[in-house]
């Protein structure tokens, strides 16, 4: 257990007594795992080694420590420095802890920071033994670089690895990554048919110099297996530390929720403005007819919008897409009215994906990017919004960029749009998270 405060007090382990801090009458937080690494420096770790509980401090599970000739571990001012002179991808530290299954909201964090080129990376697996990084299940986030932040998924079907956010060389930056659950079928999120079914997958969230307060950078939506393995890895050459990996006995769900959810559950024929978001919100048909279909939402005519109230302005917003041929199909977002907003298009004809920005009728490309579009299939559209930068993605696999979004950036509308197209074009499985929350910090915080 790991207990928080300002008076010294003595705990009991398995292993032995330690001294800890804590309050009068202040709450307990139990972990499946907590390694601090906090013991005397330039410790070298032998191959396989399994470290005492007590010196390392390694609470409920075994610390195994993997080193080749390509990397070598080592315990630096209270962090693990793992150092790497190349190769290809190493798992270079794991840890498994006792009795652990995936559960809705269980959470991995861990204080990371980088002084030189590389990649290091906080990761769920599925296997103790991966050989590289497309070896098994995985939701993972790591520092590239010293200046990035990247998300890497792998289900044995498709690999993603996409930029998520910034990082300034040497901060040290406390990453989250709680993951999802299944639906009350049992069923992951593209295929369950109820809003919690969109609980599936894993959030990723950083707190930071650059992000003050805990901000979500990335919501995946993409399986990962129920036997579960917390670890830190390695690969290219570089220096990076860990501190204080953990994963609390808490359920971390809250943090999952979304502000606005709709999955368009309704008989076919009825408008989108009289059904009711499963989260949040109510549809407000700006321009056109939209009506739902197969439980999807269609509109009848181009260039027409349907907006759902949020509140915020700062989000991260998703949707699907069906595209058949000839669809020009948007997540509009940081909409005032029927002329004044910002979108993030798919365009089939074209084969590309576009930010747009639109003021008094008159669209502007911020950025854009080539991406192939096939007739009849859907594609995941998301926005992240934060202040005057705006990120776009398409299937997770491409991304666009602007940082100079000035205007709307307080406007709180989003939701979709028909650029294009035809009336079998359809929209699916929209969703919007708050960038940043008091929920976030209070849960985070806390363990």
């Amino acid at each position: 257990m790991y207990v928080t405060g300002q008076s010294r007090g003595i705990v009991n382990i398995p292993g032995g007594w330690i001294y800890a801090l804590f309050p009068m009458g202040a709450e307990v937080v139990e972990y499946h795992l907590r390694a601090t690494w906090n013991s005397a420096d330039d410790q070298g770790y032998d191959d396989e080694q399994v470290l005492d509980t007590v010196a390392e401090g390694v609470e409920d599970g075994s610390l195994v420590v993997n080193e080749d000739t390509n990397r070598t571990w080592t315990v630096e001012s209270n962090w693990a420095k793992l150092v790497s002179t190349g190769g290809s991808w190493g798992l270079s530290s794991l840890i498994e802890p006792d009795g652990m299954s995936r559960s809705l909201g269980l959470g991995l964090l861990c204080d990371m920071k980088s002084s030189t080129n590389g990649i290091g990376m906080l990761t769920w697996l599925n296997t103790a033994t991966p050989t590289n990084e497309h070896s098994a299940s995985q939701h993972g986030a790591d520092i590239v670089n010293q200046s990035s932040i990247t998300y890497r998924c792998y289900d044995g079907v498709a690999y993603r690895s996409q930029q998520i956010g910034e990082y300034s060389s040497g901060d040290t930056l406390h990453l989250a990554i709680v993951l999802g659950g299944y639906d009350s079928n049992g069923d992951p999120w593209r295929d369950g048919e109820t809003a919690s079914s969109y609980l599936y997958g894993a959030a990723v969230f950083a707190k930071s110099t650059t992000y003050a307060a805990w901000t979500l950078l990335w919501r995946a939506v993409r399986p990962n297996t129920s036997t579960l393995y917390a670890g830190v890895a390695r690969y290219s050459s570089g220096t990076h530390y860990y501190k204080n990996m953990r994963v609390p006995d808490v359920d971390l769900s809250d943090v999952l929720q979304p502000t606005c959810l709709s999955t368009f559950d309704a008989s076919n024929g009825t408008g989108l403005d009289a059904i009711t978001p499963e989260v949040g919100g109510t549809w407000t048909e700006q321009s056109g007819n939209w009506e739902i279909q197969g439980n999807r939402a269609v509109a009848d005519q181009d260039s027409v919008t349907a907006t759902v109230s949020s509140g915020i302005a700062d989000v991260v917003c998703d949707v699907e897409v069906f595209m058949p041929s000839g669809a020009r199909s948007a997540l509009v977002f940081r909409l005032s009215d029927s002329t004044n907003y910002w979108h993030l298009s798919l365009r089939n004809p074209d084969d590309d994906v576009r930010l747009i920005e639109t003021v008094d009728a008159v669209s502007t490309t911020r950025a854009s990017s080539a991406f192939t579009v096939t007739d009849d299939q859907t594609y995941a559209l998301r926005v992240t919004a934060d202040g005057q930068d705006i990120q776009g993605y398409a299937d997770e696999s491409t991304r666009l960029a602007y940082a100079s979004a000035s205007f709307n950036e307080t406007a709180t509308l989003h939701g979709l749009r028909r650029d294009a197209g035809v009336n079998t074009q359809a929209w699916d499985k929209f969703a919007v998270y708050p960038r940043t929350s008091t929920t976030y910090d209070t849960a985070l915080d806390a363990v």
